[in-house]
């Protein structure tokens, strides 16, 4: 009786791990530049596989989670500071922890502080650190990811001034993961270096890779197994109870 609880509970745990994936891809499907988390695969264990035992016990288990890497579809803005990375690449972004990670967000704006940070407050990653926007009357973004200005007192006849390159890196030769915060890393948790053939689309954006379809569709689909595991708990549950009472010796 108990290997149908023990089946039953790791298939929920497993089930929960998966309701989490799919709500947050479905929390992320208008987000700019957003990759998916692949639907995790379900699998069995056999804890005694292999072993002199007549009672194994099976577990339901999944597979190492891992990011869809398809493009979004592109969208022209033409706004100055919206640049979408064009072909398999990734911007450099600053994380809470210091750290430079992996971002294809490319909804840029400059802080109260002048540092150039993407829609959801993360410093770009230059060529230098930080880039640093003085006061201007004008900005653009190259193809090649250069930062130009036009100083706020300078001369109508000055050309724009250079003030950084985005930080451009092609997908990491080991893959890329997801870390604990919600940012895509290199799998070996390098940071890549700068990637020159890498460039931008500018006055663009690039949209979540998220199939609102797919999504909901595997939402409803965890749902159901979820039901049918929790019933499978009753059913051992009540399953449990009788044999109990047949072994009870009446008074």
């Amino acid at each position: 009786m108990d290997k149908l609880i023990h089946v039953a509970l790791s298939s929920l745990r497993q089930a929960e791990i998966s309701q989490r994936v799919v709500a947050a891809n479905l929390a992320n499907a208008e987000t700019v530049g957003y990759r998916a988390d692949n639907a995790r695969s379900f699998s069995s264990v056999y804890l005694n596989q292999g072993q002199d035992s007549l009672d194994p016990r099976v577990f339901a288990t999944t597979g190492e989670q891992t990011i869809n890497t398809e493009s979004g579809g592109v969208s022209m803005t033409g706004r100055d500071l919206d640049v979408a990375v064009n072909g398999d690449g990734y911007l450099l972004v600053e994380a809470a922890d210091g750290k430079s990670v992996l971002s294809r967000r490319g909804d840029l704006r400059v802080s109260a502080a002048g540092v150039l940070e993407n829609g959801s407050g993360q410093p770009l990653v230059g060529d230098a650190g930080r880039i640093q926007i003085p006061p201007n009357r004008a900005i653009s973004i190259g193809s090649d990811g250069t930062v130009r200005v036009t100083p706020i007192d300078a001369p109508d006849d000055q050309p724009p001034v250079v003030v950084g390159r985005l930080g451009l890196v092609g997908t990491p030769a080991a893959g890329v993961k997801r870390r604990a915060d919600g940012n895509i890393e290199a799998a070996d948790g390098n940071t890549p270096a700068f990637d020159p053939s890498i460039g931008v689309i500018a006055g663009s954006l690039e949209k979540s890779n998220v199939n609102s379809v797919e999504v909901l569709t595997g939402m409803v689909e965890l749902s159901r197994m979820y039901e049918a595991q929790t019933k499978l708990l009753k059913i051992a549950t009540t399953l449990d109870e009788s044999s109990a009472s047949l072994m009870r010796i009446p008074e």
